[in-house]
């Protein structure tokens, strides 16, 4: 998806060498590995109730790497960052009695 912003920014570079090829290479295959594989076993060993909302968590830390970049949230989005914030902690909260109160709505 970059190669062709990177062509229209930058042009077609003169040669790539073997090395810078190789390079790229092990940096986008290890590194996607590696992640991939730590993400995997971290949320594997989460309960699914504390690992379902961490899907929220990747846009937040784009959005406070942003902020830390330089970029600046408008309102609406700075509304939704602290929604997803509200959710993903709302949702770790044990609240005692709420299956209590669930049941007594069902009966």
């Amino acid at each position: 998806m970059l190669v062709p912003l990177v062509l229209l920014g930058e042009g077609v570079p003169e040669r790539i060498d073997s090395g810078a090829a190789a390079g790229y290479l092990w940096l986008g295959s290890m590194g996607g590995l590696i992640a991939h594989m730590l993400w995997s076993r971290g949320i594997g060993r989460l309960p699914v109730g504390a690992s379902a909302p961490l899907v929220l968590l990747s846009p937040l830390v784009a959005a406070v790497v942003g902020v830390a970049l330089g970029e600046s949230l408008n309102l609406p989005q700075t509304l939704g960052f602290v929604l997803a914030l509200a959710a993903m902690l709302a949702a770790q909260l044990d609240a005692p009695g709420w299956g209590k109160w669930i049941g007594r709505g069902l009966r």
